[in-house]
């Protein structure tokens, strides 16, 4: 505790090295942090769905193009639905605008037309009320509604009798039967949900409207064998219609990977590894300072050895005081990095083309983890060194004039040593930026 009070007392001393010290490691703690609850929130989270790492979905292609697929035809889900037995059941949707009117004005509003036991296979409960049903869907059943916790607080005023009460979809009568909780926005920014209309009786197989397909693998199924069974099903739809049906091959993979592919996973982690060489950049120039530092403390540092400070207390107190810029850095990081996430968020869910609702930049434990490390990386990459340096310079020699030549040379070969790291990693954030820019490329092509 002395040493790091000893500390704080030198650090106050020098308020310009200081704050260029904590200013060059919370840039460089911060974008780490940054990229890392990005990650977090966008690829390492779960889905917030009941058994999420068995969720799947699935896609039509043709043969033709086997790298270009998109939603079945709703005859072919129903088709599927009914034929497949290696999902516990199969589930769609379809975004869209509906019109909501309940007597006194009509608005419009992003929502999502669903089969009926979806929600109820995601694990997803209104507040109020209750869940569709596979009644709901079928021909002929009453119409309903749930609605989001915003749209009933903000259209009804958060109304206690809000279930059972009469509104129109899209000019049709129907009811609200239940109130989603808040934060709910199935699958994007969506605020009213109601069925899809399964009367494919009304709907000629060629007029069909796409829908998102998604279910859970069956117990003792795995995506190998679910895609085995799928793809001869796809067969068998083709060639039965072959003129209406949207492909003959089944694109099976992780529902995750519908909302963030395979590239974009590999541009965020690339991303992440060109910030934290980012982040050693800036531990290379805090060490620099601090060996320029320490050339001119080379005297007080001789003196605390020739009154009985040993080495080892010489090497903490250097230490203590990287640790303090350390914790300074990584608190204005964590600032930083919160609040670049929030502008980030709130950036791209008021894009044309919104995320879905549960990825967000996740700073959770996992990213106090994160920052704990950081700080202790920067702390010994920044200080161990110079601290190390330090030590050995502090010998009565150094108390003499003629001293400094040796300790100036040494300083010198040690900058360029710094100089020459940085540069390796300078070139090495060049290459990662290079593969960041491949990716994004091979996205747009």
């Amino acid at each position: 505790m002395t040493e790091f009070k000893h500390a704080w007392r030198s650090l106050l001393k020098a308020p310009g090295y200081s704050s260029a010290c904590i200013l060059i490691l919370a840039a460089g703690i911060g974008l780490s942090l940054y990229m890392f609850g990005a990650i977090n929130g966008f690829i390492l989270k779960p889905l917030p769905f009941t058994d999420g790492e068995r969720l799947v979905h699935l896609e039509a292609a043709r043969s033709q193009d086997p790298g270009r697929s998109g939603e079945p035809s709703l005859h072919d889900y129903l088709d599927l639905r009914r034929e497949q037995r290696v999902l516990s059941g199969l589930h769609a949707y379809d975004e869209g605008t509906i019109n909501l009117s309940d007597g006194v004005r009509p608005e419009r509003y992003d929502g999502a037309f669903v089969s009926g036991e979806a929600f109820s296979a995601l694990g997803l409960e209104p507040m109020m009320g209750r869940n569709f049903s596979a009644a709901d869907e079928l021909p002929g059943a009453p119409k309903v509604a749930l609605i989001g916790y915003q749209l009933w607080q903000n259209r009804f005023g958060g109304a206690a009798d809000i279930v059972g009460q009469a509104i129109r979809l899209n000019g049709e009568p129907a009811t609200v039967v239940g109130v989603m909780p808040q934060g709910f926005r199935f699958p994007r920014m969506h605020q009213i949900w109601t069925l899809l209309d399964m009367d494919i009786a009304q709907q000629p197989r060629n007029q069909s409207r796409g829908v998102e397909i998604f279910g859970h693998l069956a117990p003792g199924q795995t995506l190998a064998s679910a895609r085995q069974a799928f793809a001869g099903l796809m067969a068998t739809l083709a060639q039965q219609h072959p003129d209406t049906t949207r492909g003959d091959l089944a694109v099976l993979k992780p529902y995750a990977d519908e909302f963030i592919n395979p590239t974009t996973r590999k541009i965020l982690f690339t991303m992440l590894v060109a910030v934290v060489l980012v982040l050693l950049i800036a531990c290379a120039n805090v060490a620099n300072l601090m060996v320029v530092r320490g050339s001119f403390r080379a005297r007080e540092m001789a003196v605390r050895s020739a009154i009985g400070a040993g080495r080892a207390r010489l090497i903490l107190g250097v230490l203590s005081e990287a640790a303090l810029i350390a914790l300074a850095a990584g608190a204005i990081g964590w600032i930083g990095a919160q609040w670049g996430g929030a502008l980030t968020i709130e950036a791209i869910r008021s894009g044309e083309d919104p995320p879905v609702y549960w990825v967000d930049f996740a700073i959770d434990g996992w990213a106090y983890l994160f920052t704990a490390v950081a700080v202790a990386v920067a702390t010994l990459a920044a200080g161990l060194y110079p601290a190390l340096r330090a030590s050995r310079q502090a010998s009565a020699p150094e108390l003499r004039d003629g001293g400094h030549g040796a300790t100036d040379r040494r300083s010198g070969r040690l900058t360029r040593t710094l100089v020459l790291a940085e540069i390796a990693f300078c070139t090495a954030l060049l290459c990662a930026a290079g593969l960041t820019v491949r990716s994004v490329m091979e996205i747009q092509a």
